[in-house]
């Protein structure tokens, strides 16, 4: 008995430092997407516009193309960003919608 419970404690250290791990690990990808697009908004003055935008049962890509189209942003969207999503988006900024998606739907943004 005590053997199991050895094992299990083993196992369970081992589960809470990879589950810590990668909890890390996404908590600096998104520090560092924040940052990039902090900096990129000083050059790319439209990722601060104000979003006020809805939309109801549309793919990720196609909030991300409507939002680019209303702020006259360039972007390029994987076709596989096939999630369907609802939001209602109201004074907030397209650099702050951009980083909601890439918390909630592990989204990355890369700035050339």
């Amino acid at each position: 008995m005590i053997c199991k419970l050895k094992i299990a404690l083993v196992f369970f250290s081992i589960l809470l430092l990879n589950v810590s791990a990668f909890a890390q690990t996404e908590k600096d990808r998104l520090e560092r997407i924040e940052k990039e697009l902090n900096e990129a908004s000083k050059r790319i003055p439209a990722l601060n516009s104000v979003v006020d935008f809805t939309a109801n049962n549309y793919t990720i890509q196609e909030v991300i193309r409507a939002i680019a189209s209303d702020n006259d942003l360039n972007v390029v969207v994987n076709p596989n960003l096939t999630d369907l999503v609802t939001y209602n988006f109201s004074n907030v900024t397209a650099k702050e919608v951009f980083l909601l998606f890439c918390k909630q739907h592990n989204v990355t943004i890369e700035f050339t």
